[in-house]
């Protein structure tokens, strides 16, 4: 008898987690886009396990570019920490670099900021740190997969704002690229 009631509760417990993964929730979020260009296209993946949550990649030819505006985030709101975060995804043999210090984004009201790049890894979400922390200047050369946090010393727009990225200074081969300007729109999923 006992056992039976362990397996109940072990199917019970196993049924739930996994029901309340499969339940979605719509949130709004701020989705990157682009205007058409035949070079470069928009698309929504799975950035997380589970596909908890799709994220945005702009991709070329050569390179793919994981985008994900970090402004929805309650701890981010209140402490005012902007975050734009850029990951470079490439199998080709050839050399990209790129300068995170020539990004800027432009708000709903005109305003322009420049971004303090950051690596992904090793940086702490705390505002008084990443202000103190040293920026990334210059370029540099993206390996197979190279991830940036881009910091604006601006309040987080809405979700709701809409708001322009442009990525500036990404080079391949000493060569400047194109890329489109990302623009931020509000999304649902």
């Amino acid at each position: 008898m006992r056992i039976r009631w362990l397996r109940f509760l072990c199917s019970f417990l196993f049924l739930s987690f996994n029901a309340e993964g499969c339940l979605s929730i719509e949130r709004s979020f701020s989705q990157a886009t682009i205007t058409p260009n035949p070079e470069w296209r928009m698309v929504q993946r799975c950035g997380y396990e589970g596909c908890a949550k799709k994220v945005d990649f702009l991709v070329g030819r050569e390179l793919t570019i994981r985008i994900e505006a970090h402004n929805d985030m309650p701890h981010a709101v209140q402490n005012r920490i902007f975050i734009i975060q850029v990951e470079f995804l490439s199998s080709s043999p050839q050399v990209f670099e790129y300068d995170p210090s020539q990004t800027t984004v432009q708000f709903h009201n005109g305003q322009i900021a420049k971004a303090k790049g950051l690596p992904c890894p090793g940086t702490i979400m705390d505002r008084s740190y990443i202000l103190t922390s040293p920026p990334i200047i210059g370029l540099n050369r993206i390996n197979k997969i190279d991830c940036f946090l881009l910091f604006f010393d601006a309040p987080p727009p809405s979700v709701n704002e809409v708001f322009t990225m442009s990525l500036a200074n990404l080079q391949q081969s000493g060569i400047r690229i194109d890329v489109p300007e990302i623009v931020f729109r509000p999304g649902k999923q």
